[in-house]
Protein backbone atom coordinates (compact mmCIF):
# COMPACT_ATOMS: atom_id res chain seq x y z
CA UNK A 1 0.00 0.00 0.00
CA UNK A 2 1.33 3.43 -0.95
CA UNK A 3 0.53 6.62 0.90
CA UNK A 4 -0.93 9.10 -1.58
CA UNK A 5 -2.38 12.38 -0.37
CA UNK A 6 -2.51 15.89 -1.78
CA UNK A 7 -4.63 18.91 -0.87
CA UNK A 8 -4.35 22.59 -1.73
CA UNK A 9 -6.12 25.67 -0.46
CA UNK A 10 -5.00 29.12 -1.60
CA UNK A 11 -1.22 29.16 -0.99
CA UNK A 12 -1.28 26.26 1.49
CA UNK A 13 -1.03 22.56 0.84
CA UNK A 14 -0.63 19.15 2.40
CA UNK A 15 1.12 16.39 0.55
CA UNK A 16 2.38 12.88 1.19
CA UNK A 17 6.18 12.74 1.31
CA UNK A 18 9.01 10.43 2.46
CA UNK A 19 10.04 10.63 6.15
CA UNK A 20 12.82 13.15 5.39
CA UNK A 21 10.18 15.39 3.69
CA UNK A 22 11.84 15.22 0.25
CA UNK A 23 12.34 12.44 -2.27
CA UNK A 24 16.09 11.89 -2.40
CA UNK A 25 15.91 8.79 -4.58
CA UNK A 26 13.33 7.09 -6.76
CA UNK A 27 12.96 4.35 -4.12
CA UNK A 28 11.86 6.73 -1.35
CA UNK A 29 8.31 5.93 -0.30
CA UNK A 30 5.84 8.38 1.20
CA UNK A 31 5.54 7.82 4.95
CA UNK A 32 4.24 11.14 6.28
CA UNK A 33 2.38 14.32 5.33
CA UNK A 34 4.02 17.73 4.93
CA UNK A 35 2.15 21.03 5.45
CA UNK A 36 3.57 23.67 3.11
CA UNK A 37 3.11 27.21 1.87
CA UNK A 38 3.56 27.87 -1.85
CA UNK A 39 5.37 30.90 -3.26
CA UNK A 40 6.33 32.09 -6.71
CA UNK A 41 9.71 33.60 -7.51
CA UNK A 42 10.35 36.53 -9.86
CA UNK A 43 10.26 34.18 -12.86
CA UNK A 44 6.85 32.84 -11.72
CA UNK A 45 8.34 29.45 -10.80
CA UNK A 46 6.50 27.90 -7.89
CA UNK A 47 8.25 26.50 -4.83
CA UNK A 48 7.19 25.69 -1.28
CA UNK A 49 8.48 25.73 2.27
CA UNK A 50 7.45 23.45 5.10
CA UNK A 51 5.27 24.99 7.80
CA UNK A 52 4.89 21.72 9.71
CA UNK A 53 4.81 17.96 9.31
CA UNK A 54 3.61 14.77 10.94
CA UNK A 55 6.23 12.73 12.77
CA UNK A 56 5.72 9.19 14.02
CA UNK A 57 7.18 8.93 17.53
CA UNK A 58 8.54 5.38 17.81
CA UNK A 59 8.51 5.40 21.64
CA UNK A 60 5.00 6.76 22.09
CA UNK A 61 3.77 4.97 18.96
CA UNK A 62 1.72 7.94 17.86
CA UNK A 63 1.77 10.74 15.31
CA UNK A 64 2.88 14.20 16.41
CA UNK A 65 2.53 17.38 14.40
CA UNK A 66 5.66 19.53 14.47
CA UNK A 67 5.79 23.15 13.36
CA UNK A 68 8.98 24.50 11.80
CA UNK A 69 9.95 27.56 13.83
CA UNK A 70 7.41 30.36 13.80
CA UNK A 71 6.19 29.82 10.22
CA UNK A 72 2.71 28.94 11.50
CA UNK A 73 2.38 32.54 12.76
CA UNK A 74 2.08 33.72 9.14
CA UNK A 75 -1.13 31.74 8.48
CA UNK A 76 -4.04 34.12 7.96
CA UNK A 77 -6.71 33.78 10.65
CA UNK A 78 -9.50 33.13 8.14
CA UNK A 79 -7.51 30.22 6.69
CA UNK A 80 -7.09 28.39 10.00
CA UNK A 81 -10.45 26.56 10.01
CA UNK A 82 -10.19 24.88 6.57
CA UNK A 83 -6.54 24.01 7.20
CA UNK A 84 -7.36 22.56 10.63
CA UNK A 85 -10.10 20.34 9.17
CA UNK A 86 -7.71 18.87 6.60
CA UNK A 87 -4.95 18.44 9.21
CA UNK A 88 -7.42 16.30 11.20
CA UNK A 89 -8.22 14.30 8.06
CA UNK A 90 -4.48 13.89 7.38
CA UNK A 91 -3.97 12.55 10.88
CA UNK A 92 -6.68 9.94 10.34
CA UNK A 93 -5.22 8.97 6.95
CA UNK A 94 -1.77 8.50 8.51
CA UNK A 95 -3.16 6.39 11.35
CA UNK A 96 -5.09 4.18 8.93
CA UNK A 97 -2.07 3.89 6.62
CA UNK A 98 0.25 2.96 9.47
CA UNK A 99 -2.13 0.38 10.91
CA UNK A 100 -2.68 -1.27 7.53
CA UNK A 101 0.98 -1.28 6.57
CA UNK A 102 2.71 -2.14 9.84
CA UNK A 103 0.21 -3.65 12.26
CA UNK A 104 -1.17 -6.42 10.04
Amino acid sequence: MDLEFSWRYKDYGLKAVPPNLVKLSEDDKNETIDFVKYYKDKKNKEFNITIGYFYRDPLEKCWEFKFVGSRFMEIDTEDIKPIWEVLKTSFKILNDYYLEKYDN
